[in-house]
């Protein structure tokens, strides 16, 4: 029976239809059970894509071989098995069934059975599978430029896979009864043809894909861009002269030169150069081509391949051969790759290395005993001022760029490294071209083949510590003239040792603090012996004085270093600066919350009340160097400013203190004025108690003798005859309107009184306004019915709930309608009404408010009486109409009940037109009891 190329045993059958059923049932349940479930074309492209590629390459191999009269035999390469095998490995092992589909086409096509091709499928998919999975295990990467992945691919990806395949397939063929005799010599050929299909298809596609995928790279696409053209042509070339050797080698017709001369190791120099100028590519290429070569000369019955015995002895030389080739080739391009990436590292690494050396300003320099020679890092070349490599280095040409002072200390270094003593280390300065004086450190260490030393400029540094040794030692300064100025009051004392210990600190020649009022005046001063003093200099509102303040109330601080060098607008400051000898200020202003005023060389306050907001220009204080210029430094100026702010301190505090003697001076005062007004008020109050005793005498005189006129006129009925008396309807009426009118005095002037001393107890609870108006107004029908009083209501029906006392408000309406009535003739006519304001004039608070008003069409009251009503006091009622009597008292009870609610009371009323009292209430919510004054 004739094999089919893959390795599956042909059996011609022309009844292959009534196989279709049992092949589509098979695929539907076996095959296409592991396709990854997704609609459209995406899901069946790939696999297509890989069954028509098995198709392909399957057919190639077929008709290349086919010339060689070994149609029955096994194929010596089977690019099938690496297209199967290198898809899996791209595209994943889930498009298994596009193999599947592929090998059972190539069966079909060559009219086998659909048994064998079941067969030969399920072996090839097998082998596939298995070999995706052996290479998952052991971490293979796509990219293919390890030797590790290079010794999995031969030995898991291909001798591996294809022997699980070959296994396999011999246990497929077994179960079914039909192993040929001669299976072991088939399957080691089957197994040599597939293996070799996937050493040389299977890395062609990797490295197609990884290229691939390079080129979707930005970075990569803009890399590929600047390839050169020489490098396309060097390529060409190289391929060209490749095919040739290989051409000549395997396709020559004297078979005598194949057996005396191994002719057909002369491709090997050309694919190792291929490998080592194109890596993995040039591997890949070069062993494809010369394989094909081989396989087509082999084909054509020419080449060294072709002189076995055997047909099966010819298929394994080439096979042998391809072999040694495609690994050769793969393992020589993996280790290149390897060695290219380990150079890449290793330059990054320098890079990066010289990067941080850059950034941390560390050079090195290093002797070799055996060459005795010097060799220096770039960096070393940057911290001696001069650009890398310019000059071959010595050891004269660095203690050149050494101080002078230090260069002995330099040599000396060198000698304790030799000796062995530990602390091989220096700091010293080096001049670099331009002049300038750097600080560096040096670190010397003595090794196997000579001596080595860092060399670190720590300039920066070096000047950091010293700003932080000034800053504390100025801290501490700050610290001791903080307490002592603290602890003193007296101002003059405070500038004094204040300007002293800043010229003591600064090491200044000159130290001074000007005020800068009205007028500018130097009010403290210490000055180096050989220098003038400018003690009590004024500076009048000239341009010279504008300047100097305007310059400080823009800037916060003046740092001159040379005075020489700046712009003087008044002639009066540069005077001023020759005349003191100036070469360098620095100068800070003092603000203050208060400002200070100075009369007669004598600090006082302009005011003692609330700091303002805005800070006072109070003056400056400034230090002078005088011998020479100074950069000063910013540890300095930032002493110099808190120290600004302790002066500033130090002044408000005595500012303070004087403002406390002049408020205790005006406190006494104030007791003074406070007694003699207390004592007034005493008299006031002892008045007020004299005119209620007697107020209350006076009523109390008239309520008895209300009193004994009834009781006489009592007696004198009971000392009439008979047990039953006749008392006259007119006396009994006089003595109970009497009885009354006293009874209600009494009660008013009681709870006035109740009033004035524990003020009105409320207890609120939520009303309706309008409801609660009704419940009154119907109480009193009978009054209206009696005094033919017309009773209207002018109330929204939706009136909003308040919080009130129920019982203190009814006596406020029933008191003003009671009023309204008694105070006027029959036949008024009266309005109780109520509305929501949002504004009340004289009461507190924001929230919403009820008035409620009872107005009448009476007779009113006259002017001068209206503004009297509310007030407790009356006048002689001998001087008050008679409709008017007793009303003075309910009216101040009313008042005092609306005001406990929080509202106000009022009436609106002219004589003869009627009166309008009217009252406010809040909507406000009250939760408990409360008493109100």
């Amino acid at each position: 029976m004739p094999t089919t190329p893959g390795g599956g045993i042909c059996e011609v059958n022309s009844s292959c239809d009534r196989h279709a059923n049992v092949v589509g049932s098979a695929m539907s349940l076996g095959l296409l059970r592991g396709a990854p479930r997704q609609t459209g074309g995406s899901a069946w492209t790939i696999p297509v894509a890989i069954a028509l590629a098995y198709f392909v390459t399957a057919h190639w191999a077929i008709c290349r071989i086919a010339p060689l009269g070994w149609a029955l035999e096994p194929s010596p390469l089977w690019p099938s098995a690496g297209v199967a095998l290198g898809s899996l490995l791209i595209f994943g092992w889930r498009y298994w069934f596009g193999v599947a589909l592929g090998a059972l086409w190539v069966a079909h096509s060559l009219g086998s059975s659909w048994e064998a091709a079941l067969e030969s499928a399920i072996a090839s998919t097998f082998a596939a599978v298995a070999g995706v999975l052996l290479l998952r295990c052991v971490g293979f990467h796509l990219k293919f430029r390890r030797l590790q992945d290079v010794f999995s691919l031969i030995v898991l990806g291909a001798m591996s896979s294809s022997l699980c395949g070959a296994l396999l397939r011999a246990i497929l063929r077994l179960a079914v009864g039909s192993l040929p005799g001669e299976w072991g010599r088939d399957g080691w050929t089957l197994w040599v043809g597939d293996t070799m299909g996937i050493l040389v298809v299977t890395p062609m596609l990797l490295v197609g894909y990884t290229l691939w995928q390079e080129q979707l790279s930005p970075a990569r696409r803009s890399v590929q861009g600047r390839v050169l053209p020489h490098s396309v042509w060097e390529l060409l070339l190289g391929l060209t002269l490749l095919c040739g050797v290989s051409a000549f080698v395997f396709c020559a017709q004297t078979e005598a030169a194949f057996v005396r001369y191994p002719l057909e190791y002369l491709p090997f120099p050309f694919t190792i150069w291929a490998v080592l100028r194109y890596g993995q590519l040039g591997a890949v290429l070069s062993s494809s081509l010369v394989s094909c070569i081989a396989i087509f000369g082999a084909s054509q019955g020419r080449g060294p391949f072709v002189g076995g015995e055997t047909s099966t002895e010819s298929v394994l030389f080439l096979q042998a051969f391809m072999g040694v080739l495609t690994v050769t080739t793969l393992v020589l391009a993996a280790a290149v790759t390897e060695r290219q990436e380990v150079e890449k590292l290793l330059r990054r690494q320098e890079a990066s290395l010289a990067n941080a050396q850059r950034i941390a300003k560390i050079g090195y320099r290093e002797f070799d005993d055996q060459t005795r020679r010097w060799c220096w890092s770039d960096e070393m070349y940057r911290i001696l001022g001069f650009s890398p490599k310019i000059f071959v280095p010595t050891e004269s040409a660095y203690l050149n760029a050494v101080h002078p002072d230090d260069r002995d200390r330099v040599r000396q270094l060198f000698e304790w490294a030799r000796r062995g003593q530990s602390g091989a280390a220096l700091d010293y300065r080096i001049i670099l071209p331009t002049g300038e004086e750097r600080i560096v450190t040096e670190q010397v260490e003595v090794g196997a083949n000579g001596i080595t030393g860092t060399v670190q400029d720590i300039t920066e540094r070096k000047h950091y510590e010293a700003q932080l040794r000034a800053s504390a030692e100025g801290d501490r300064l700050l610290g001791e003239m903080a307490l002592r100025i603290r602890q003193s009051l007296d101002l003059h004392q405070i500038l004094e040792t204040t300007v002293r210990e800043v010229r003591a600190f600064l090491q200044a020649d000159r130290v001074l603090i000007s005020y800068m009022g009205a007028k500018g005046k130097i009010v403290a001063e210490s000055v180096a012996p050989q220098y003038q003093s400018c003690l009590g200099l004024t500076f009048e509102a000239t341009d010279y004085y504008n300047e100097i303040r305007g310059l400080f109330e823009r800037n916060c601080v003046q740092a001159i270093a040379d005075t020489t060098q700046i712009q003087i607008q008044s002639a009066a400051r540069a005077k001023y600066l020759q005349d003191f000898q100036v070469k360098a200020v620095l100068g800070v202003p003092i603000w203050l919350s208060e400002p200070f005023l100075l009369k007669s060389g004598v600090w006082e306050a302009t005011g003692c009340g609330e700091m303002q907001a805005k800070p006072e220009f109070f003056g400056l204080l400034v230090a002078h160097q005088c011998d020479r210029v100074r950069q000063w430094r910013p540890c300095e100026v930032d002493f110099l400013q808190r120290l600004a702010t302790q002066v500033a301190i130090a002044i408000q505090q005595a500012q303070l203190y004087q403002c406390l003697q002049d408020n205790q001076a005006s406190l006494e005062r104030q007791v003074a004025q406070k007694t003699a007004q207390l004592q007034q008020k005493m008299q006031e109050l002892a008045c007020s108690n004299q005119i209620k005793n007697v107020f209350l005498d006076a009523v109390s005189h008239d309520l008895r003798t209300t009193l004994m006129g009834n009781a006489i006129l009592l007696q004198s009925q009971l000392q009439k005859e008979g047990d039953p008396i006749a008392v006259p309807r007119c006396l009994l009426e006089r003595m109970i309107e009497a009885g009354n009118r006293q009874l209600v005095k009494l009660n008013s002037l009681l709870e006035a009184t109740e009033l004035e001393v524990q003020g009105v107890r409320l207890y609120p609870k939520p009303i309706q306004g309008r409801a609660f108006v009704e419940g009154i107004v119907e109480e009193l029908e009978g009054l209206f019915a009696q005094n033919q009083t017309q009773m209207r209501l002018e109330m929204p029906e939706e009136l909003p709930y308040f919080m009130g006392d129920r019982e203190q408000l009814r006596r406020v309406f029933e008191h003003l309608i009671h009023n309204a009535i008694r105070h006027n003739p029959p036949g008024l006519e009266l309005t109780v009404g109520a509305a929501v304001i949002e504004e009340c004039s004289g009461c507190q608070g924001t929230a919403e408010w009820v008035r409620y008003f009872v107005q009448d069409n009476g007779m009113g009251i006259a002017p001068d009486l209206r503004d009297r009503l509310f007030d407790l006091y009356v006048l002689d009622e001998v001087a008050l109409p008679k409709r008017l009597m007793g009303i003075r008292l309910g009216l101040y009870l009313c008042r005092k009940i609306i005001r406990a609610h929080g509202g106000q009371i009022g009436i609106n009323t002219q004589l003869g037109e009627g009166s309008t009292v009217w009252f406010t209430l809040p909507l406000g919510v009250a939760s408990s009891a409360y008493v109100a004054q």
